[in-house]
């Protein structure tokens, strides 16, 4: 059976260790996404090292533009888990099959299995002591009585089955149900994997619309949301960690994915409003990414010898041709870091990691230079000009023009304050055992406002630091130290964070207010003051279209990834 995202198959297969016997059993295969169209059930995510084997014509990239399989990689990193189901669980997803099936008119062509009790072996728990990679499961739908035959036809009968009633239907949502239960009954943390993590649409608010017209009851979010409440009522730790793509499945660029951003960004917003509304009912200033995380994972893998070269190119400088350049689809696998990790960092080649952390850094660093993957560094001069403005020049952590610092070990001069932590890094790195670890600056910016204790958090500072950011990183040049490795960095922050704890300028990174009106002109065309018109950002598809192109600018031209 094809429909969406009910991926089943269904066969008869021989018993186990039975001789001779003719006797047949259920087996099922089921899978959340399609079983075959590129999508592979394994933990590599291979993108480029699978293309010249048996599953060679079996490729699947709808995020770029004309890829195909003569075009070359990558192929998508992520996977879905894929299950063989034996014993009543068999049974159970073939009836769905023929409630399906039914439905469409189908009846009379269905083979009576259950009466085939001379060929087929009814259903039986299946036993295996032996084998610890077995698990007992149950089968949960998320289906109508407009897609399936044999729904009960009133709602005292569906309430007896466990069914719902709603729009003149009934309803199985045992999958959310379930959700939900295993939510209620966590006591320390919930790992979430999901490619739409879409929630309720009642803490949205939308010019014109209420939440009833919506009628939106997807409510695993609002749910996580209040477990976290709960928890921090009672004065108890609890984490939620929630895995997303940076975007799902399609051209980045598109309505549908466009669509999709939007409302994941509103289900994020409702659950940390929940969350902050909780921490400041209690008077706690904690930052509530302390109980909810949300990351992108991706893959990266390095060239091996003897790889599939294709016969035909991406176009240049596209995005298909910049994700082989880079060998990687989406992000890199990686953790950023403070500069707290480091014992110090003046001159840079005297940096060395902390001697508390060094136990819990290498085994880390030995995994990213296994797969491939940088070390992350969140580089922040303005918060090194904050702490120390009397003994640090202004203008070396803006990269104007000043006296800069003389590393008389390496006998390298720093004119910006940005290369020389970077370099402080490779120094660490090296002295860890780890010099070809690249590094990559996942966080830098300047705040546009602070606290009158906060020296340096002015807008005209902000607009000169990311100027010249801008200016440094298109020279596409690499550091006094290592100029064979490219700089790279990724902005902080694209918003302002108006509701984070903290000092004035924890709130005034961004280079965009939480309306979505400009913070600042940081020079790129079409991006000024009077451009920002709009009151309320959330409610335009067309302003998060232009936010969202925006950062692609950011991290693409801006800030070459490649």
């Amino acid at each position: 059976m094809f429909t969406h995202h009910q991926k089943i198959v269904v066969v008869d297969s021989e018993m186990p260790s039975r001789g001779g016997s003719q006797m047949r059993r259920i087996v099922s295969f089921v899978g959340g996404i399609d079983l075959c169209d590129g999508r592979y059930d394994t933990p590599f995510h291979s993108l480029f090292r699978t293309l010249d084997t048996v599953h060679h014509d079996d490729f699947h990239q709808p995020n770029f533009t004309g890829a195909a399989i003569t075009k070359g990689g990558p192929r998508e990193p992520w996977h879905d888990i894929h299950s063989r189901l034996e014993g009543p669980i068999a049974w159970d997803v073939l009836y769905n099959f023929e409630q399906r099936w039914s439905k469409q008119g189908g009846k009379d062509i269905l083979v009576k299995l259950r009466e085939l009790s001379d060929i087929i072996i009814t259903p039986s728990p299946v036993m295996f002591q032996e084998d610890h990679d077995v698990w007992n499961v149950q089968l949960f739908r998320s289906i109508d009585g407009g897609a399936a035959a044999g729904f009960p036809e009133s709602p005292e009968a569906a309430a007896e089955a466990g069914l719902v009633s709603g729009k003149d239907n009934i309803i199985d949502r045992s999958i959310q149900d379930a959700y939900i239960h295993a939510i209620r009954r966590a006591k320390d943390f919930i790992y979430i994997e999901n490619q739409y993590f879409l929630g309720s649409s009642f803490a949205w608010a939308a010019d014109g619309i209420t939440p009833e017209d919506i009628n939106a009851l997807h409510l695993i979010p609002k749910e996580l949301s209040l477990k976290i409440v709960s928890k921090i009522e009672k004065g108890e730790k609890f984490r939620v960690y929630v895995v997303v793509p940076m975007w799902p499945e399609g051209l980045p660029e598109s309505a549908s994915v466009q669509a999709i951003l939007d409302w994941q960004r509103r289900t994020m917003q409702m659950m940390y409003k929940d969350i902050v509304q909780a921490l400041r009912a209690q008077g706690l200033e904690e930052d509530p990414r302390n109980y909810l995380t949300f990351f992108c994972l991706g893959n990266r893998e390095v060239k091996k010898e003897g790889e599939y070269e294709p016969a035909e190119r991406p176009d240049a400088d596209s995005s298909y041709m910049k994700a082989q350049e880079a060998r990687r689809f989406m992000i890199y696998v990686s953790s950023p870091h403070s500069e707290a990790v480091f014992a110090n960092s003046y001159p840079p080649s005297a940096c060395t990691f902390r001697d508390d952390v060094v136990p819990f850094m290498k085994p880390l660093l030995a995994f990213f230079w296994q797969i491939g993957s940088p070390f992350y560094i969140n580089a922040y001069p303005f918060l090194a000009y904050k702490s120390d403005p009397s003994h640090i020049d202004l203008n070396y952590a803006l990269f104007e023009h000043s006296d800069g610092i003389y590393d008389a070990k390496t006998k390298l001069r720093y004119d910006n304050m940005f290369d020389a932590m970077v370099d402080a890094s490779y120094a660490a790195l090296e002295k860890a055992g780890f010099p070809k670890v690249p590094v990559i600056v996942s966080e830098t910016g300047w705040a546009s406002k602070g606290d009158a204790d906060e020296a340096g958090a002015t807008v005209k500072n902000a607009i000169t630091y990311n100027r010249n950011l801008r200016k440094r990183l298109n020279k596409r040049k690499g550091t006094p130290y290592r100029p064979d490795m490219v700089a790279r960095a990724y902005v902080f922050a694209l918003f302002n964070e108006n509701l984070k704890p903290g000092p004035t300028s924890e709130r005034n990174f961004g280079l965009f207010k939480p309306d979505g009106s400009i913070a600042y002109d940081i020079g790129f065309t079409g991006l000024k003051y009077s451009s920002a018109t709009r009151s309320r950002f959330g409610t335009s598809l067309n302003a998060l279209v232009s936010a969202f192109v925006f950062m692609f600018l950011v991290l693409h031209r801006l800030l070459p990834l490649s």
